[in-house]
């Protein structure tokens, strides 16, 4: 459970621009020419520069985020961490397939389909990263080396180890895994309505120019507020508007309560099945404890009258 956690913190703290540090520059490169990798604020339109971070790759169309990743490098103790759960759980797999009695049912655990992957992704990010300092100035090469560390992502599917530590999890695992025709019902029958009141909205605002310039933008909006979140980007202005979006999110709480009312009673019959057969497996052991109890004096004591 250890390695699992640090293998999921090591994931999220290479995305920090605090447990990053420069990368070296190309070779033949003027060190002069650097510039600092700069951030815009998308609300605000200022700029806010990370004096860690330092440019020697052309723009070529990419954003901050995606240079972050080609100008800079994770700090010694994160890759040496992230070394050390890598190679546990690459060991762990090997053992685990080696004394498998059984192969076949090995590869077909999920869990073990998960550690399959991460080695390939592993096994690719590991030949990428050697050549970094060399072939970054490529627009090939670091196109794959944005792609090798995206796939590291897939780490963070670790955490279903979990599920081997929680009984509970797993019967939520197993009650989804049970829920499949429900939650298609959920998905096409939200579709449809997202589609219907993503037009009605555009249609109710064509007296307003400023809103709502497409039916996608109509769909977007009616998802957001179906699933009650309502972000504020796009907002009806006129009295029509405004009646159809009470109409979209009642419609929303209404559609998304019946499939997830009948998901949650799976649920709660499977939770309970398990305490029950849990609490009939303590009386048996206490039944058996007992009846091993009262024979054993009674045994003995046989024993000594034939004595």
């Amino acid at each position: 459970m250890i390695m699992v956690v640090l293998s999921v913190l090591m994931s999220c703290m290479v995305t920090d621009t605090k447990f990053r540090v420069d990368r070296p520059p190309p070779p033949h490169h003027s060190t002069n020419n650097r510039n600092q990798l700069t951030r815009t604020n998308s609300t605000t339109g200022n700029n806010t520069s990370n004096d860690s971070v330092v440019h020697h790759v052309k723009d070529d169309g990419l954003t901050w985020k995606m240079k972050l990743f080609i100008e800079t490098k994770p700090l010694d103790y994160i890759d040496y961490i992230d070394f050390v759960t890598t190679g546990f759980f690459i060991l762990e797999l090997l053992l685990h397939f080696l004394v498998c009695p059984q192969k076949k049912r090995f590869l077909n655990d999920n869990n073990n389909k998960i550690d399959v992957l991460l080695f390939l992704v592993t096994l690719l990010f590991w030949c990428v990263i050697p050549l970094a300092v060399d072939y970054m100035k490529y627009k090939h090469y670091r196109s794959l080396y944005i792609f090798a560390n995206v796939t590291m992502m897939l780490k963070i599917l670790r955490m279903f180890r979990l599920t081997k530590l929680y009984t509970e999890l797993r019967i939520l695992l197993i009650t989804l895994q049970k829920s499949i025709k429900e939650l298609i019902l959920l998905s096409v029958t939200f579709a449809i309505f997202a589609v219907l009141f993503g037009n009605l909205i555009y249609y109710s605002e064509l007296s307003e120019s400023e809103t709502f310039p497409d039916s996608f933008i109509g769909i977007w909006w009616s998802i957001i507020t179906m699933t009650t979140v309502g972000y504020g980007d796009y907002v009806p202005k006129s009295s029509i508007g405004y009646f159809a979006g009470v109409i979209t999110a009642t419609s929303g709480v209404l559609i998304i309560t019946m499939p997830i009312a009948i998901i949650a009673g799976k649920f709660d019959g499977y939770y309970t099945a398990y305490n029950t057969n849990k609490t009939k497996t303590k009386m048996r052991k206490l039944q058996k404890q007992e009846h091993q109890n009262s024979v054993a004096p009674l045994y003995n004591t046989t024993i000594i009258n034939k004595h």
